[in-house]
């Protein structure tokens, strides 16, 4: 048996064989490769600049603004009806409800009820004002409180 290899691997010298050379072809693909790869990592930081940018614009988009006024004005809410519960006008027609559904507290007989004409609910008349100053609708249904047409001929 003869001895084992003392140089286990055996390493190119490129001085004494001229046969490795890199031919125009592999040059190309190599710099090919590292075009596409440098085109992706530009597109990848651009992509990341542009989130990341778009998250802080649109953080301080949602900054809180107060909510525009889109309730009824004084003058409307003054001219809705306002009948004492347990009057006999009240009883007769309009308010259908025994309570404020805004305060949940139960008429009593002298309150001061304000009867909504299109859809006739009825509410406290100090728990209704203040739902109107923020919004132009019943606070049970949702209907409007006053028709559409009435605003169109008062403009």
């Amino acid at each position: 048996m003869g001895l084992p290899d003392p140089h286990p691997f055996n390493f190119v010298d490129l001085n004494k064989h001229s046969d490795l050379q890199i031919d125009s072809r592999t040059l190309l693909l190599g710099a090919v490769f590292m075009l596409l790869l440098l085109i992706s990592i530009l597109s990848l930081v651009y992509f990341l600049y542009t989130c990341i940018r778009r998250s802080q614009s649109s953080a301080s988009t949602l900054s809180p603004s107060p909510p525009p006024s889109t309730g009824l004005d004084k003058a409307t809410i003054n001219c809705l009806p306002i009948v004492q519960y347990g009057s006999s006008l009240s009883a007769d027609s309009t308010c259908r409800v025994g309570e404020c559904s805004i305060c949940l507290a139960v008429f009593q007989v002298g309150d001061k009820v304000k009867v909504l004409p299109l859809c006739y609910h009825g509410f406290h008349s100090e728990c209704v004002d203040e739902w109107f100053r923020s919004r132009p609708s019943c606070p049970l249904c949702r209907a409007c409180v006053v028709r559409v047409d009435s605003l169109a001929q008062s403009v």
